[in-house]
């Protein structure tokens, strides 16, 4: 039987660990914001369409390249129906929404395009 003293030492480090695992995962998710955001702000929203598009997806796929990690548990703690690039794409858009003024420009910009099909599966 465990004594109280040690099961109280058990439960302070797991606490602790708890805390520390949570802090780096929040540095990794401000370092991939950041990452992202540097990004987007140097996409030319003045570019034509497909070169908009392309420079949007270079953004997004360096992010999950460069941050595989931080990637993966954003996709795991998304809820609901849809795939991974979808759950994916909501937690990236939100994160930008959040943290990255120039992301807006960028997003008004994809949004006249949308309908074009663009960032789509397959146009690449």
């Amino acid at each position: 039987m465990v004594s109280s003293s040690l099961r109280t030492c058990l439960l302070a480090l797991a606490l602790w660990g708890g805390a520390a695992v949570h802090a780096q995962t929040a540095q990794a998710l401000n370092r991939l914001s950041d990452d992202l955001c540097g990004c987007i702000e140097h996409v030319d929203v003045k570019a034509s369409d497909a070169k908009l598009d392309a420079s949007v997806r270079r953004c997004l796929e360096d992010a999950v390249v460069y941050h595989p990690a931080t990637v993966n548990a954003l996709i795991r703690r998304e809820k609901g129906d849809g795939t991974n690039a979808f759950h994916l794409g909501r937690s990236l858009g939100t994160l930008l929404d959040r943290d990255c003024p120039a992301f807006q420009v960028v997003k008004a910009r994809l949004q006249q395009i949308q309908t074009t099909g663009s960032l789509k599966k397959g146009r690449t």
